[in-house]
Order: C-alpha cells, then structure tokens, then sequence
C-alpha cells in the first residue's frame, strides 16, 4: 500500500534531515518538516516524473527556505549523488558538496529557490509559457484565492 510507503520515507527524510540540520548549526526545520509529506506524495506518489534518474517535471518551491527538503528525497531517487549528501557540512577534508541549506538550483530538481513566499507564481508562469509540453508543479503555502484571481485556469490549488 502506497501510504505505508509514504510513512516509511516520511520517518527516513526526517531523521536524515534533522542529523544534518545538527551537524551543519543551522536550518529551518519546522518549515521544512511542514511541506515533507507533500513533496513526498509528489515525488514518491508519481506526480513528478523521473527518466534516467533525472526530473521531466519541474517543481517550483515558493518557499525557498524549505527546498533542502528535496535533498534526501533527490538522494534517494538517485538524483543527488550521495557522496554529496554525505559531504555536505563534513568540515576538513578535501570533498566538497554542492549541496547548500538555501537551495541550489543547479540540481537537477532544484528549479528556483525562491525565497519569500509567492515569489513562485512569477516563476512557474514563465516557465511554463516556455516549456508548454511540461508538468510545473508550485507550491505555493500562502492564501491562494488571489493566485485564482490572476491566473484563472491556467493553475490549479
């Protein structure tokens, strides 16, 4: 059953991040423990698909401070190779990470970090007036009667 899987990565993704938000000094995890379920039923769930390890769909996280959720989710599909998880804020040594805690964007699966909340309808617009054949998903975690309002039918919430 597909919500036992969902509870299982639920637990894993937690621990993985609340032991690298211990080992870095720094994070944000109540913001980013509150959008894990949904990035995990999108990922896990099939909404985002993957070919060859990599994103077709794009995510665009409107709330850049939670988009290290992605990582272990990434990792774990594959995306992010694990050396760079396991390198990310290991002081010393000569490995270095690509992985930083505000989002990179270079990462496959990282569209945008776009720091304050709704700076994403922006985003997903445009990408998707320019990638019509693709599925963007925003998530966007403020009111959204006024994104209804702008965008009509184009998005749904």
């Amino acid at each position: 059953m597909r919500l036992d899987l969902y509870k299982i990565k639920a637990y894993e993704i937690r621990k993985d991040l609340f032991e690298k938000f211990y080992l870095l000094n720094e994070g944000h995890p109540g913001s980013v423990f509150s959008i894990l379920d949904v990035l995990i039923v999108l990922y896990y769930g099939g909404f985002i698909r993957l070919k060859n390890n990599l994103p077709i769909d794009d995510l665009i996280m409107s709330k850049g401070h939670a988009t290290v959720g992605q990582y272990p989710i990434l990792k774990d599909l594959k995306v992010i190779k694990k050396d760079d998880w396991d390198n990310w804020g290991v002081v010393g040594g000569n490995k270095k990470s690509n992985l930083k805690m505000f989002g990179n964007n270079n990462i496959p699966g990282i569209k945008s970090a776009t720091g304050s909340l709704g700076h994403g309808i922006g985003f997903a617009t445009g990408f998707k007036k320019k990638k019509k054949s693709k599925k963007i998903h925003m998530l966007l975690l403020v009111k959204v009667n006024f994104t209804r309002a702008l965008l009509g039918k184009h998005f749904y919430c």
